[in-house]
């Protein structure tokens, strides 16, 4: 936040918490914002603002990377298709991670599942990925029945079908 908003937010009775105080209150409201940390790059955060005890206002900031999960149908290109991703969209990182599927029929019993993991410093960059990776998910989708020759260059095109959560 800047600090215009830090000004308003204090001619309202929400200071900023110090870092490193704990503090016990409600949760009033909360707001999704861009921080620069202290490195001078722009990260996502979100503003919390709080109520306590004896009815003092107070806010404090928690800093978070969003991400998003990539369904591969072909567990077999993961880590092929982690370096293509991580080559193409420059502002995230891939890891595979093992989650629990709720959409495996056995999922109850405990089975994991591989998932692409993209992590971004900023949800606007999280927006961008994932407009261009449905896009991608959706021509590929709608290729099968088309040649691989228009899609040699992109491993994506030879996985059938990926998902997006």
């Amino acid at each position: 936040m800047n600090d215009y908003d830090n000004k308003v937010d204090e001619m309202f009775g929400f200071e900023r918490l110090p870092n490193g105080t704990e503090r016990l209150g409600w949760l009033l409201n909360y707001i999704p914002t861009t921080i620069v940390d202290s490195d001078g790059n722009e990260v996502s955060g979100i503003e919390l603002y709080f109520i306590d005890r004896n009815g003092d206002n107070f806010k404090g900031s928690i800093l978070f990377e969003p991400y998003l999960l990539v369904d591969i149908s072909d567990k077999n290109r993961l880590h092929e298709l982690s370096q293509h991703l991580q080559k193409r969209i420059s502002t995230c990182f891939v890891t595979v991670v093992e989650k629990e599927d709720l959409d495996m029929p056995n999922h109850l019993n405990g089975n994991k599942h591989s998932f692409l993991k993209l992590s971004f410093k900023k949800v606007s960059d999280l927006m961008d990925a994932k407009t261009n990776t449905q896009v991608r998910c959706r021509q590929v989708k709608c290729s099968s029945s088309l040649t691989n020759a228009c899609f040699q260059a992109n491993p994506v095109s030879k996985s059938k079908a990926c998902r997006i959560y």
